[in-house]
């Protein structure tokens, strides 16, 4: 009994000197986008409003992980005679790199692959209804200056992203063409945004929590052995009338 006891008191000494561990996160950000590149300026992009829309990544290691993102931007295009929105969107996809500055500060390193790139503007007027749309892909270097500690549920980021693309074919009311020269483009992307750390108890314990286990019980070792010795408890049975000792 004494044994059972003290294994049950260890078990959960152990079960609460248990950390948690931040593994997953979901995010998402606003800010501005600077048009570059040859298909900017034949398009007569001005600068606009980037949204990442859907920011998730999964922690490896308290270094190295893989991040997803969906990101769209909206643009005014002069080009034409009258202005109209340009529009952009992409999947982002890759791995990312966490170097700690300080303790509530990091520098997250984020280079992806950006699929699913399209773009496209709508000409609606009394004269013309164009619809114009553009396919391709590009490289994002992405950079995120986290804010708050890692052991806290929120973070909010600085983001600083260079994208580079080309843009492959259009299609023009149904009519597709391929793009060989006025198609590269470029931009930079400054935002903020908010990131939520879903938490998840560690499967194992570290060193640090071992030595707390082993102090914790060498300190306390005169409770745990009163508590073990402690007189048999009475308990009230199924029939009336009669106690039980045990």
């Amino acid at each position: 009994m004494k044994k059972i006891t003290l294994s049950i008191i260890t078990m959960f000494i152990i079960s609460s000197s248990y950390s948690q561990d931040s593994k997953v996160y979901f995010g998402a950000s606003m800010g501005y986008t600077y048009p570059g590149g040859d298909f900017s300026s034949s398009q007569d992009l001005k600068q606009g409003i980037h949204f990442g829309l859907m920011d998730a990544g999964y922690r490896f290691s308290e270094k190295y992980g893989a991040a997803i993102n969906f990101s769209a931007s909206l643009q005014i295009s002069e080009k034409y005679e009258e202005d109209v929105f340009f529009t952009l969107s992409y999947w982002g996809i890759g791995p990312t790199y966490t170097l700690d500055i300080g303790e509530k500060f990091s520098w997250y390193i984020k280079p992806q692959l950006a699929l699913g790139l399209k773009a496209a503007v709508n000409r609606d007027t009394e004269t013309t209804n164009d619809d114009i749309r553009w396919k391709g892909s590009g490289v994002i270097l992405g950079n995120a200056f986290m804010l708050g500690d890692i052991s806290r549920r929120w973070r909010y980021s600085f983001n600083v992203d260079l994208f580079t693309g080309k843009f492959k074919e259009s299609e023009i009311n149904d009519v597709t063409v391929d793009l060989n020269q006025n198609n590269k483009f470029s931009r930079l992307i400054l935002s903020v945004g908010a990131r939520y750390n879903f938490w998840f108890a560690k499967l194992k314990p570290d060193q640090a929590d071992l030595t707390t286990l082993a102090n914790f019980i060498e300190a306390n070792k005169p409770k745990i052995e009163k508590i073990t010795n402690m007189p048999k408890t009475y308990w009230w049975p199924r029939t009336p009338g009669k106690l039980s000792n045990r």
